[in-house]
């Protein structure tokens, strides 16, 4: 996916270009230097068929959706789908157990996925960012933190694990359906830009981090392609995970 990203800086540098600019002001008329515009013009030509490749590849289907996946807060069947996906893809690039994964509510960029086609274009919207898939190995007390984090926003995509909030604060949480044991290790899968501290997650920047060193947004490509692969369709449901009291 590396070559998307290079083409999309090009199209986006290339339509940055003021066409014209003026270079002096001679008897209150202005002169115009047009070289940008001519300069435009070769770099359009020059790009045009990796333009036409580019928007011909964004409607490629990547795998069929099941019915209309919703992102809503504290739990959301696009949430649970994501955070399935993540985790999934952790245990396939590292090749070693991963407890559980987290996702931040807000890097989720669309509010759905529609029933029907989800093309590699439907994926580039979904998470636009240059993020990377990292695992953590977190202690069950700093785990704890970062899910007081998660229960005091209202709720993020999850999978591997379950609590509920009350008054803002998560309770009777447990990890594959045993009590958390806050002296024990965990294994999370998680984006760069969170294990960094990002969304207000400073306890994770000083942590080990072990990078997969592909994007976030590819794992998502690849583990649509393999459903489809499959003959599957792409479906997730509310499972509980995260439960209001």
């Amino acid at each position: 996916m590396k070559k998307y990203f290079i083409l999309f800086s090009i199209l986006l540098f290339s339509s940055c270009h003021t066409g014209y600019f003026i270079t002096a002001v001679v008897d209150s008329q202005q002169k115009f230097d047009t070289s940008y515009t001519l300069q435009d013009a070769v770099i359009e030509q020059e790009i045009l068929p990796y333009r036409t490749a580019l928007e011909a590849s964004m409607d490629d289907v990547l795998v069929v959706c099941a019915k209309n996946l919703v992102k809503a807060k504290p739990e959301s069947p696009l949430g649970n789908l994501l955070a399935n996906a993540t985790l999934s893809m952790a245990k396939q690039y590292t090749g070693k157990p991963v407890d559980l994964s987290i996702m931040n509510y807000g890097g989720i960029r669309v509010p759905s996925i529609s029933a029907g086609n989800v093309t590699l274009g439907n994926a580039y919207e979904l998470m636009p960012f240059d993020n990377f898939l990292v695992t953590l190995e977190l202690s069950g007390t700093k785990l704890n933190e970062v899910l007081q984090k998660i229960a005091a926003g209202g709720g993020w995509p999850v999978a591997g694990i379950q609590f509920k909030i009350n008054n803002g604060k998560a309770v009777d949480i447990k990890v594959k359906g045993i009590e958390l044991d806050l002296s024990k290790v965990y294994v999370v899968a998680i984006s760069d830009y969170l294990a960094n501290g990002g969304d207000n997650l400073e306890m994770l920047k000083e942590l080990p981090q072990y990078n997969t060193n592909v994007l976030l947004r590819d794992a998502f490509i690849e583990y649509f392609r393999s459903v489809q692969a499959l003959g599957q369709l792409l479906d997730a449901n509310n499972e509980n995970r995260i439960v209001n009291e």
